[in-house]
C-alpha cells in the first residue's frame, strides 16, 4: 500500500532533491522516500515548470505593440522554449560527449536569445535624471 505524504514533507523533499542538484538516489538515502516517488514527483514538478514558462512567455508575445514585434517575440519565446527542453533533458547518467553537445547547443541558443533582444525594443521607457552644478564664480549662459 503506497504511503500518503504530506505536503510539507513533498515541498521539504523536493528542496532537498533541488539542493542534491537532482540527485534521487542520494535523496532517498537522505529522506527515507523511496525512488520511484522522488522520480514522480521531479517529473511532475519540471511540467508544472514548463508550463508556468510558457504561459509567461505567451503573455509577453500577446502584449507586443505591432506585427514586427510580436514575430520577434514569438521567435524569443520559441528559443527559450528549446533552452529550456534541452536544459531539463540532462542526466547525470549522460556521457561527456552528449552533455558537452547538448551544453553547446544551450549556448547558441541564449546567444542568439541575446542578439535578438537587441530588435526587440523595450517596454520599459527607462527616465534620465541630469545634475547640475553651479560652483560660485562659474558664469552660466
Amino acid at each position: 500500500m503506497p504511503r500518503k505524504y504530506l505536503p510539507e514533507q513533498k515541498s521539504a523533499a523536493l528542496m532537498i532533491l533541488a539542493a542534491n542538484y537532482g540527485d534521487v538516489k542520494l535523496t532517498t538515502q537522505q529522506t527515507g522516500i523511496p525512488v520511484r516517488t522522488l522520480f514522480e514527483w521531479k517529473q511532475e514538478g519540471i511540467k508544472q515548470q514548463k508550463n508556468n514558462f510558457s504561459r509567461m512567455q505567451h503573455n509577453t508575445a500577446t502584449k507586443a505593440e505591432n506585427a514586427e514585434d510580436n514575430e520577434f517575440l514569438r521567435l524569443r519565446e520559441l528559443l527559450m522554449e528549446h533552452v529550456f527542453s534541452l536544459s531539463t533533458a540532462i542526466n547525470e547518467e549522460d556521457d561527456s560527449t552528449l552533455l558537452s553537445i547538448r551544453s553547446l547547443a544551450i549556448s547558441r541558443l541564449i546567444d542568439r536569445i541575446i542578439k535578438l533582444d537587441d530588435f526587440i525594443p523595450s517596454t520599459f521607457k527607462e527616465k534620465t535624471v541630469r545634475f547640475e552644478y553651479f560652483y560660485d564664480g562659474s558664469v552660466q549662459n
